[in-house]
């Protein structure tokens, strides 16, 4: 009995030493953390040398963004424009077994005809006709040195309001090629007449 006796004031004086070592800890800790939330630091103001780096870092980051969603789109577009070529290319492929059989070509309801000084035409496609109305589409168009087309935008001149007309007349007058020149940029026109069905 004494043997547990003794057991017991050895677990007691334990328990009431490790809630002192507790209570101390905890006190501790309380302390440092209102040291910690009570310092604060003083920070100089930057100099007009900085703020330049600064804005100049941030106007590269800007433009770095913006190639890399330039580039980005540009892929998206190339794809968009590979599916555009591919679905043209199905509906000319319908559109010449159509034609074939009826022994008329594909064109035979649109030609087409342009304005650009002292230049010859490379690739000026009449384009197939797959509107239902019909109407002149007047595109004016800007052409680079080496004769392809960098805009193209429908001129006020224009005998029809067709959305149709006026996308399938943009779209060959984008594709539109003419001879070289030494002018950079020459500003001309290219007019589609389209016969209603």
């Amino acid at each position: 009995m004494i043997f547990v006796e003794k057991h017991k004031a050895l677990l007691f004086t334990s328990l009431i030493t490790g809630t002192i070592v507790l209570g101390l800890f905890s006190f501790s800790i309380t302390n440092k953390t209102e040291l910690i939330t009570e310092s604060y630091f003083e920070i100089e103001p930057q100099t007009e040398d900085e703020l330049k780096t600064l804005q100049e870092l941030k106007e590269l980051e800007a433009k770095e963004q913006a190639n890399t969603n330039e580039a980005s789109n540009q892929d998206a577009l190339n794809e968009e424009e590979r599916e555009r070529f591919n679905k043209a290319k199905d509906i000319l492929a319908q559109q010449t077994a159509k034609t074939s059989k009826k022994h008329t070509p594909s064109s035979a309801n649109s030609s087409v005809s342009f304005s650009l000084k002292n230049r010859q035409k490379v690739t000026l496609l009449p384009p197939v006709y797959l509107c239902e109305t019909g109407g002149k589409i007047v595109v004016n168009i800007t052409v680079n040195s080496q004769g392809h087309v960098t805009d193209a935008y429908i001129n006020t001149s224009s005998s029809s309001n067709n959305q149709c007309l006026i996308d399938t007349a943009i779209e060959y007058a984008e594709n539109a090629i003419f001879s070289n020149a030494d002018r950079k940029i020459q500003i001309g026109s290219i007019t589609y007449y389209f016969k209603s069905k």
